[in-house]
């Protein structure tokens, strides 16, 4: 993996960031094993004639990614040759408008074909339409087919000898301190230029926002929405949910519905959604 090339000497040069990396070693196993996948979709858009609620008592499941072919979605898949995916983050979420983020136990990649890498595809791929510029910003030649090249040498999939997991420990400690950093600063932060990876999508003057060393995880096929272990929505889809919950029959409101509420981090929805699931999702992975 690119980020953790000559790491080792790279650290043995530098017997400061060695100490630091050691310790958050002895953390980084356990932090990286627990790390929550999370996804954040907004139900609307997603099924514009179904609610949330309908999707969680139907069974429905998040489905791997149907986008328009113009879309920027579809050309990065493409490009990158990934086929079609359902994406999560660890440990972290994109803010959508009014939407829901679920929460996954790690145990939901068991027989699941994926593949992750540690930043945001897309990202590496689509361009600022007003200046032309890549969104993820490196010292990459600007040229497709070396992005394509680098994403290849980035990426774990199921069929690799180590989980992307693993890999994640090793990663994390190399670049954040403590660990905690992950998920609210730039790795390396206030660290010379030396520590950092040899791409420079760390580098401030890049400056990239935090999808550029977030690892993105993708399943190749559709996961329960029901799987969740937990769940946050905004003040807009909970009150939906819940008034939805008294027209349903008594059958279905006291199954799946009502028991999935009862996971939701917080019973009166929030603007402020995305972050109390992280909150959630750092608390998880530092127990």
């Amino acid at each position: 993996m690119p980020a953790l090339s000559q790491l080792q000497e790279r650290l043995t040069a530098d017997p400061s960031w060695k100490t630091d990396y050691e310790t958050s070693c002895r953390r980084g196993i356990h932090w990286a094993e627990k790390m929550p996948l999370l996804h954040t979709f907004a139900p609307k858009a997603s099924s514009p004639k179904t609610s949330f609620l309908q999707l969680v008592v139907q069974g429905e499941k998040l489905q791997v990614s149907t986008p328009d072919p113009k879309s920027n979605t579809f050309k990065a898949e493409e490009a990158f040759k990934l086929g079609r995916c359902l994406y999560f983050y660890a440990g972290r979420a994109y803010n959508r408008e009014g939407g829901v983020t679920l929460l996954f136990h790690p145990d939901v990649e068991k027989h699941k074909e994926w593949s992750a890498s540690p930043f945001d595809t897309g990202g590496l791929f689509c361009r600022d339409s007003s200046t032309g510029r890549r969104w993820i910003q490196s010292n990459l030649m600007d040229d497709d087919n070396v992005i394509f090249s680098f994403i290849v040498a980035s990426t774990i999939d199921s069929t690799s000898a180590t989980s992307w997991r693993s890999s994640m420990h090793e990663f994390s400690a190399a670049y954040f301190t403590p660990l905690e950093n992950y998920f609210s600063e730039r790795p390396c932060q206030n660290c010379g230029k030396g520590r950092l990876d040899p791409e420079e999508i760390f580098a401030v003057e890049n400056g990239n926002s935090w999808r550029a060393w977030t690892w993105e995880i993708r399943f190749h096929a559709g996961l329960a929405i029901t799987a969740a272990a937990w769940w946050c929505g905004s003040k807009q889809q909970m009150s939906k949910y819940k008034e939805g919950l008294k027209r349903l029959p008594l059958s279905q409101r006291d199954s799946a519905a009502r028991g999935f509420l009862s996971i939701a981090l917080d019973k009166k929805g929030s603007l402020d959604y995305i972050s109390k699931a992280e909150k959630k999702a750092l608390e998880i992975a530092t127990s």
